[in-house]
């Protein structure tokens, strides 16, 4: 049963609640979490700096969080509904992020050199 699963992880003191949203008790199982017939069912969502998506450690974070070889992992933390193809979109969007991270990296970095140059160039003048 799921209560033995919370107590083999060690976590003793956790119950399974069942809530009831006006149409009867509903207890939490992947299915209602799934559906979303469990009254306190919610999405994740995983926020990134934008300007940081340009840097390898952070395009190695999220990457692995996305493989496929982490899905037990995802599982075991105790999401629900992640799917190998669930990943395969996220991995699309991750590089769809990175490369304009990268582009605005590289135009950031293109306006400051023009910027010192400016500044030579005056500094030069003057």
């Amino acid at each position: 049963t799921e209560y033995e699963q919370v107590l083999a992880n060690g976590q003793e003191r956790i119950r399974l609640v069942a809530l009831n949203d006006g149409s009867g008790c509903m207890a939490p199982s992947p299915d209602s979490i799934r559906d979303g017939s469990w009254p306190l069912a919610r999405e994740t969502i995983l926020t990134a700096n934008q300007t940081r998506l340009n840097l390898p450690q952070v395009q190695s974070f999220l990457w692995h969080l996305a493989s496929e070889e982490n899905l037990p992992t995802w599982h075991d933390a105790g999401f629900v509904g992640i799917r190998p193809g669930n990943l395969v979109t996220l991995q699309a969007r991750f590089m769809m992020a990175f490369d304009s991270a990268t582009i605005a990296a590289m135009e950031r970095l293109n306006e400051a050199t023009a910027e010192e140059a400016s500044e030579e160039t005056a500094d030069a003048a003057g």
